[in-house]
């Protein structure tokens, strides 16, 4: 069983029950500073593919599983012309929310 931080603007929260057989949207807030080699910070992310025009970014994680895409937002976005394939990015802070609950039957 994993706990999750459920956002203020969730959907049919109020309908959920204990018990109920669910499906989350989840969201996924991650801020990343750019690590240079020479500075000796623990960078445990990997830049797989920058798309500035789309404002995503691909990374590989920690624990070497799949990339992940992540939309960029904010100021941030005018940041990711400075980052490239093959930087090494360090995750400062996380935060991952359930943003809609939707009621399933039982299978």
């Amino acid at each position: 069983m994993r706990t999750r931080d459920v956002s203020p603007t969730v959907t049919n929260f109020a309908n959920a029950r204990v018990g109920d057989n669910v499906s989350l949207s989840i969201e996924d807030l991650r801020t990343f500073i750019l690590s240079a080699p020479e500075a000796g910070m623990p960078a445990n992310w990997w830049v797989v593919r920058v798309d500035a025009v789309s404002d995503k970014i691909t990374l590989a994680g920690p624990d070497s599983g799949p990339a992940h895409t992540y939309n960029v937002i904010g100021s941030s976005r005018r940041r990711l012309l400075q980052v490239k394939p093959g930087d090494r990015l360090t995750d400062i802070s996380s935060k991952v929310a359930v943003t809609a609950i939707k009621r399933k039957p039982w299978p």
